[in-house]
């Protein structure tokens, strides 16, 4: 055989010299010209590409592109279908194997997201569903793992996403959502909470602030009045004998009741309350009683007050007989200083007077409304049947230091005691034509200091 006239752009076909790819021009004798850039040529043939096809590098021919098929040179290439791949050229499509897919240029099977490629895949095997708890990513590598803290596999298991109460970008780290925030999971933003409104526990939610009340993520309302709200959408009534307190967070009972707020109870026998959490005050002090309400330590009854009620005296005969109170029968013991009054020299005309200030009145009465030596007036009381009621004093018995200071107007004063061990005897100046119990005449007996 003879040699081609061009042999660096000719070769040999069927003892044809013909342009190699690349050169176009006549068949046998040339001479043969380099394609343009653009385009293919061989032999006598030239052109361009069709549509998603390209040169080879030695511009002999067309190919379809990665991703589409069909005839050389003119095409058309075509689109591969889903779930195959086209290397390109007039490659007819490959299905992928289950669990694979296409990568992007279709050129190739990729493990499919949710699943992963076991140690002995091949291009041709299926790939394996993921493991529970895991996720599968897919890809080129196709192997499984384990999400971050704070996040979980989505349903597919085809990524991480961060739990509710968290926030972050998928497949990331996940940070615990802001305070006063709520976080719903995966990646979306936080959402700031309302007025009056706090995150729940675990951040997923917001709810209302004690004190007030309202549906989760809702508008919150003070809580009403007569009730008690710990937050969220609660409100409860407060229990019998108490009221709201603390900003509507708590329940306080009412002045004369005691408790924890939760439950009220009266207030306890001789103490009154004031209610509020405070701890029950005992009324102490002779006389001193809780008012009808137990909210204040008040005189009454045979007492009145003194000092602001701090302290009680004893009422007077006189304030008790206007205020129609009964006035107590006179009790004495006689192992407490008191005198023994005598008339007439007769042991069955004796009477005797504790400490105070005594008075006979009409009905054979004597009353004791005077001042003992104590500062304080004595019981006011009185004796029925007093067996000393006229002019007669014959002698006075004073016992366990008792003195006594009898007057009548201002004709006789005299102060006796026994300090001496002496009983006094004598008759009362001034007694003289008439019953005691007519006169202005009065006593005092004290006990000496």
């Amino acid at each position: 055989h003879m040699s081609c006239p061009f042999p660096d752009a000719m070769k040999r076909y069927s003892d044809v010299c013909t342009c190699k790819g690349g050169f176009t021009g006549p068949d046998v004798t040339g001479p043969c010209e380099t394609c343009a850039d653009d385009e293919y040529c061989f032999s006598t043939t030239r052109g361009h590409c069709a549509a998603n096809a390209e040169l080879v590098a030695d511009h002999s021919k067309c190919l379809c592109s990665h991703g589409f098929h069909g005839p050389d040179n003119a095409g058309p290439c075509v689109a591969c279908p889903e779930g195959h791949m086209c290397p390109g050229g007039d490659f007819e499509p490959d299905q992928c194997p289950s669990g694979k897919i296409a990568n992007d240029d279709h050129s190739a099977c990729v493990i499919k997201p949710g699943f992963y490629a076991d140690a002995a895949d091949t291009a041709e095997l299926a790939a394996v569903s993921c493991t529970d708890g895991k996720v599968c990513l897919g890809g080129a590598g196709g192997a499984e793992a384990d999400c971050l803290a704070n996040s979980e596999p989505n349903e597919g298991q085809t990524s991480c996403v961060c739990n509710p109460g968290f926030t972050g970008a998928d497949n990331g780290a996940c940070a615990t959502c802001p305070a006063g925030s709520k976080c719903a999971g995966g990646a979306a933003a936080p959402e700031t909470c309302g007025a009056n409104s706090e995150s729940s526990t675990d951040k997923t939610d917001c709810e209302c602030k004690e004190g007030f009340h309202g549906p989760n993520s809702g508008t919150c309302e003070a809580c009403p009045s007569g009730s008690f709200c710990i937050g969220g959408n609660n409100v409860d009534s407060c229990p019998a004998h108490s009221t709201s307190s603390n900003e509507g967070k708590s329940c306080s009972c009412n002045a004369g009741y005691s408790g924890d707020g939760k439950t009220c109870g009266a207030c306890a026998a001789g103490h009154i309350c004031a209610g509020d959490g405070a701890a029950p005050v005992y009324c102490a002090g002779a006389g001193r009683t809780p008012n009808e309400f137990r909210t204040e330590c008040i005189c009454t009854g045979l007492w009145k007050d003194w000092d602001n009620n701090a302290d009680c005296r004893r009422k007077t005969y006189e304030e008790l007989t206007q205020q129609s109170i009964n006035v107590p029968e006179c009790t004495l013991d006689t192992n407490q200083p008191h005198v023994v009054l005598d008339r007439d020299y007769d042991s069955d005309n004796q009477q005797r007077f504790g400490v105070g200030k005594w008075k006979a009145i009409p009905d054979y009465r004597c009353i004791n409304e005077g001042m003992g030596n104590t500062g304080k007036a004595a019981e006011a009381c009185v004796i029925h049947n007093c067996k000393f009621y006229s002019d007669s004093l014959s002698k006075a018995y004073f016992y366990h230091g008792a003195t006594a200071r009898f007057f009548e107007h201002s004709w006789w004063n005299g102060q006796h005691s026994d300090g001496s061990g002496n009983d006094w005897y004598g008759r009362a100046q001034g007694l003289n034509g008439g019953n005691w119990e007519d006169q202005t005449s009065s006593f005092i007996v004290s006990a000496s200091t």
